[in-house]
């Protein structure tokens, strides 16, 4: 199986609750996940971008399914390089 990425937890003023995804194929880029409902966390910018792409998160830890974490976003979907996050992380 690929290698997947860190995930930490951080909180959004619009958002809430969401989780940042550290790409591994990019490198210094991450994924903002943000709640959809109960454990199930959503890609925002595929959100945006009208497509719907969820992981989902058990205790702190992404659960590991079929599909790599970085793998069937939507073809204009791209990673934001992590200087420009603009999520307050909680450690």
């Amino acid at each position: 199986m690929e290698e997947v990425g860190e995930i930490t937890l951080g909180h959004s003023k619009y958002f809430g609750e969401m989780y940042i995804y550290n790409s591994v194929r990019k490198p210094g880029y991450v994924y903002e996940f943000s709640r959809q409902r109960g454990n199930k966390y959503r890609c925002c910018c595929c959100h945006k971008l009208k497509k719907s792409r969820c992981i989902t998160m058990e205790q702190n830890s992404m659960v590991s399914g079929v599909k790599h974490p970085e793998d069937d976003h939507h073809p204009d979907c791209q990673p934001i390089s992590e200087a420009g996050i603009s999520v307050r992380l909680s450690y």
